[in-house]
């Protein structure tokens, strides 16, 4: 089924994998807004904006009109899965964020070290939230069959 699909009954409000869809939407969302208003240093601005890529390109929960998958605790684990992973990425996005983000000049000396040794730091830091990203989400959307590219 694809999630462009209509529904000929309208979706229940009380049904927990909608309301799964949303937790999880909403914290890409807080990572996206995170992303979007952080002045990254260095080079980790493109590894920013590769990751705030990424989560644009994932279908929005939201917009399934007919679940792929029934709701099942197989889904219900992944998509909790997903919550967990995406509270401690917003969490790690949020940190990074205030302390290498615009105006923060780290503990070196040297602004040109600082903007150095701190892009290094949010790189890595973004990427290692990427990669976990990535990697809870994946199990969601291929048990809903939704197909997430290369």
């Amino acid at each position: 089924m694809s999630h462009g699909s209509t529904r000929s009954n309208p979706p229940n409000v009380d049904d927990p994998t909608l309301h799964l869809f949303d937790k999880v939407e909403s914290l890409k969302d807080e990572a996206k807004n995170i992303l979007e208003t952080t002045t990254w240093p260095g080079k980790s601005a493109a590894v920013a904006q590769e990751f705030l890529k990424v989560i644009k390109n994932t279908p929005d929960l939201r917009n399934i009109s007919e679940p792929a998958a029934p709701s099942s605790p197989d889904l219900d684990n992944d998509g909790q899965q997903v919550i967990k992973v995406l509270e401690d990425v917003q969490g790690r996005l949020a940190g990074a964020s205030s302390k290498y983000g615009a105006g923060k000049e780290g503990v070196s000396g040297s602004i040109k070290e600082a903007i150095s040794w701190g892009s290094t730091r949010s790189s890595k830091i973004l990427q290692s939230c990427r990669e976990d990203a990535e990697n809870a989400w994946k199990p969601l959307y291929r048990r809903l069959k939704i197909d997430l590219g290369p």
